[in-house]
């Protein structure tokens, strides 16, 4: 059946589903303002998931690999873990630039605009920019936390369920640093070496501490580490952070809209890893968008990852509860102890 789809939000997600959609028979139209862009992430990729993602195979930018992972407890307790498998490490920037290639390479019409209103006619979506209105049979939400899709479809990501993360990218940094620091705040700081620089930042739950107090933790650990540190650019963005299993029993597909990515909340609630989740959702979208059964998703997702995302919901909501009962610094230690041994056990 030929329909016109409107993907909202050319991320991973985004760009990767519109990739795989694009063909004679769909009409495909990515709606970015930004992208390429980069993003607040350290750019860490599991270790399967260039395999898991045939459309991967021939990225052409430069690819790090991690060894060995040092984790630093708010006591600053160094534990060095070795991967067993080299993690790859890449630039969220150049993963915008190749997988938004690959989708207008696809045949998908890339609209560099910013979507200012979705409302629906009859049966139909209708996405408005500031000189031009679009008409869909199906709307994609791939549009981050603050998915315009999901308010018009389900309504905002409720605050207690975000993170906020700022950081920089920099020069002047030792290669092969690959170091997450836990704090005495339900947060982490990174630090990944990158091709040609290196990623660092900062995330804490929203509301627990301010952007201003973030960046200066930040900027205070790397004066101890790294006083010869550049910053080369600076930014900030709320990421998804669910913290109650009972989160993920919502729907994330009606009948003629889905939500992929961070817009659904499929994000590591506990670490914020969500280029793995973004890829994975791609996936199940496209396979229930090619089978003509838009509510197969729901299985789709929930069968290949929904137990993992409710399994760290869970974990994030104790590490919270535990944080009012005996204090933040308890979080920050848990979440030191949580990583080192899922690390050493991924082994």
């Amino acid at each position: 059946m030929d329909k016109t789809i409107a993907i909202i939000g050319a991320g991973p997600a985004g760009s990767m589903l519109a990739a795989k959609l694009a063909s004679d028979a769909n009409k495909v139209c990515l709606f970015d303002p930004k992208a390429p862009w980069e993003k607040p992430c350290g750019g860490m990729l599991g270790s399967d998931t260039i395999d898991a993602h045939p459309e991967l195979k021939n990225y052409p930018y430069p690819i790090n690999q991690c060894h060995e992972m040092v984790y630093i407890s708010p006591r600053n307790d160094r534990t060095k873990v070795p991967a067993q498998t080299a993690i790859p490490i890449i630039s969220r920037l150049e993963l915008s630039c190749y997988l938004l290639d690959m989708a207008k390479n696809s045949s998908a019409a890339f609209i560099p605009k910013k979507v200012l209103n979705i409302s629906q006619d009859q049966s139909r979506w209708v996405i408005e920019t500031e000189d031009s209105a679009y008409i869909a049979d199906l709307i994609v939400g791939a549009d981050g936390a603050n998915s315009m899709v999901r308010k018009a479809t389900i309504g905002n990501f409720p605050e207690q369920h975000l993170s906020l993360t700022c950081g920089y990218i920099l020069t002047g940094v030792p290669e092969d640093q690959y170091i997450t620091k836990f704090l005495d705040i339900p947060g982490y700081i990174w630090v990944f070496s990158r091709a040609n620089h290196t990623s660092t930042g900062i995330g804490a739950t929203l509301g627990t501490v301010s952007g201003k107090d973030l960046f200066k933790k930040l900027h205070d650990f790397l004066s101890e580490n790294y006083p010869g540190f550049r910053i080369t650019k600076k930014y900030s963005a709320l990421i998804a952070a669910v913290a109650d299993e009972r989160f993920f029993d919502q729907p994330c597909s009606g009948d003629n809209w889905l939500l992929v990515g961070e817009a659904a909340g499929h994000v590591d609630p506990v670490t914020g890893e969500g280029i793995h989740y973004a890829f994975g959702s791609a996936k199940a979208a496209a396979q229930a968008i090619g089978a003509d059964d838009i509510h197969s998703y729901e299985d789709l997702w929930r069968d290949q990852y929904g137990d993992r995302l409710k399994q760290g919901a869970a974990a994030k909501q104790n590490l919270l509860i535990m944080g009012q009962d005996f204090g933040p610094e308890i979080i920050g230690a848990m979440m030191y102890f949580r990583a080192v041994r899922n690390f050493t056990d991924a082994r």
